[in-house]
């Protein structure tokens, strides 16, 4: 019982991961056998959810303007496997009935304008350009072409 009190305060302020969840309970000093019971009943209760868990981080993401490659990379390491990530893709593009492939091509170019904006055109405002769009996780291809209209 304390384990599921424990469990419940950890998503008490946001979503987890099952591996997040998992290293938590095991870092309070919790058995394994434990932490799966504990964590099977989170899932069937619908507490945890990686697959909800991806869509909210897509959304987040975007909000914050990055790429899908880094919101990918940014969920393996919270430990979505590539199955739920997919899925949680899948999940983002019916609710927001977006195709996230296009919406990142729009993402990168409103990017780009804004700074080019603030900065001007010329070659160390369009460096600039190119090295926070690379940072956000955009591909070098992405960025050639939005810099190449941008110029």
């Amino acid at each position: 019982l304390y384990i599921r009190q424990t469990a419940l305060s950890y998503l008490e302020h946001k979503m987890r991961t099952t591996r997040e969840m998992r290293t938590r309970l095991l870092d309070k000093g919790f058995e394994e056998s434990e932490c799966e019971e504990t964590i099977a009943w989170l899932k069937e209760s619908r507490y945890l959810d990686d697959v909800s868990y991806g869509c909210e981080y897509l959304r987040y993401g975007f909000e914050k303007r990055r790429s899908i490659n880094r919101i990918k990379f940014e969920l393996k390491e919270k430990g979505l496997s590539p199955e739920d990530t997919e899925q949680a893709i899948f999940a983002y593009e019916d609710e927001y009935e977006v195709d996230i492939m296009e919406e990142e091509y729009s993402r990168a170019q409103a990017e780009a304008k804004r700074i080019a904006q603030r900065e001007g055109t010329g070659e160390k405002a369009m460096a600039k350009a190119g090295r926070r769009l690379s940072s956000l996780g955009y591909s070098a291809s992405t960025i050639y072409k939005v810099l190449g209209e941008i110029k």
